[in-house]
């Protein structure tokens, strides 16, 4: 994939990671009283609903044709936006509909 702006707008360096969004949920236990107790270890990650990429079967673009990512530079922990070609890296092209 081509990324419109490669480069941190802030210190110019190039991204270091595309930051990803992906459901989850975690166990939750309710005391008689009412009090809820979250259990963060638990967690189960639904990689369906991993954006702006989805895994099944490889990874490719979500099918609402945002091809937006929001990247991040380790030099100076700041991230932006950019929009790219929507081609994923091996080539895959954007698709409709989920899962190739």
């Amino acid at each position: 994939m081509k990324l419109e702006t490669p480069k941190c707008p802030k210190c110019g360096q190039p991204a270091t990671n595309i930051i990803e969004t992906v459901e989850g949920s975690c166990g939750l236990t309710i005391d008689s009283d009412g009090t809820a107790h979250y259990d963060g270890l638990g967690m189960k990650l639904d990689w369906d609903t991993a954006t702006p990429f989805s895994r099944s079967p490889i990874p490719h673009f979500c099918a609402d044709g945002n091809t937006e990512v929001t990247l991040y530079c380790a030099a100076c922990c700041h991230s932006w936006e950019s929009d790219t070609d929507g081609e994923h890296a091996d080539d895959a092209p954007c698709v409709e509909g989920g899962a190739v």
